[in-house]
């Protein structure tokens, strides 16, 4: 799934710190703006660089997965298995908020 340069600055990026701040949340971290930062815009760099890969559907979905709980781990210090939990979990309440039902 392509997207345009401005599509990514102003949804992209927003969607990939909101979604950070749920994580620390979910994960049962205190918000901090650095902390939301230092996971959010790498996240959303390497989420944009990944639609950009020729990838069947769904692939895109599992890589963003283990990066957020990759990102997780790495500032927050948690376990890689509870960083994959919360991602996931993040994940699944972003996408579930997307649906029209």
């Amino acid at each position: 799934m392509e997207l345009s340069i401005l599509q990514w600055l102003f949804q992209g990026i927003p969607e990939c710190l909101a979604l950070a701040a749920l994580a620390m949340v979910l994960a049962g971290r205190r918000l901090e703006a650095k902390s939301v930062f230092l996971i959010g815009l790498p996240h959303a760099v390497i989420t944009y660089l990944v639609r950009l890969l020729p990838l069947t559907f769904g692939v895109h979905f599992i890589i963003f997965v283990v990066v957020l709980a990759t990102l997780l781990n790495v500032w927050l210090k948690i376990s890689l298995s509870r960083g994959l939990l919360t991602a996931l979990t993040g994940l699944i309440i972003l996408v579930s908020n997307q649906i029209n039902f």
